[in-house]
């Protein structure tokens, strides 16, 4: 099937493919409950105009690039990308930075890219990455913030990508986070380490 419509899809179990990703604008809101997933092939470059929330998986596929431009506060599942790139623009993109908001994680498979643009903060529950993975900062002052609950370890194996030299991850909480590329040297502008 192909998503356009400017009402939403709600996903509660299994899974929906969109052999063909979204076709047009607006792509509509998408909820994706705990026991779902909306698989997206992204077949040409596309821009949401949604909202995606819920406790399910939201997974890309395809070469083409996906533009998220619509934040969330209600999102609490997992962003999985098979390939592409994926495109963060405003603030806030996949949770809040309120204690009451949801925040998601992103796990990014293959050479996946996740461009944090326009000096935006993006706040992630959790970040995986293959070893060809990317997360690149294209704008001064991007930050990505990445909470680790207590007796957790977050290990995300792919490359930081900040041309601008002005790029910020900073680490909150008392877990611990592992950095460990493996297909070159991570270039970061700022690392804040403020627990763990």
């Amino acid at each position: 099937v192909s998503l356009v419509q400017t009402g939403g899809t709600l996903v509660r179990s299994g899974v929906v493919y969109a052999v063909n990703g979204w076709l047009g604008s607006p792509t509509g809101n998408i909820i994706v409950e705990s026991q779902g997933s909306a698989v997206l092939n992204i077949s040409s470059n596309l821009t949401t105009t949604g909202v995606i929330s819920g406790a399910g998986n939201i997974v890309k596929s395809g070469a083409a690039t996906l533009s998220f431009f619509q934040p969330t506060t209600a999102f609490s599942g997992t962003y999985i990308s098979l390939a592409g790139t994926t495109i963060l623009d405003v603030n806030n993109m996949f949770g809040g930075n309120n204690p009451t908001d949801s925040f998601a994680a992103v796990d990014l498979e293959g050479s996946s890219i996740l461009q944090i643009n326009n000096g935006t903060v993006q706040t992630l529950r959790n970040l995986r990455g293959s070893a060809n993975s990317q997360v690149q900062f294209t704008s001064a002052g991007s930050q990505l913030i990445l909470p680790v609950d207590t007796g957790a370890t977050y290990s995300f194996a792919g490359l930081f990508v900040d041309p601008s030299g002005t790029g910020i991850l900073t680490k909150t909480g008392a877990g611990a986070l592992s950095l460990a590329p493996t297909a070159g040297s991570n270039q970061l502008g700022q690392v804040q380490v403020l627990g763990g």
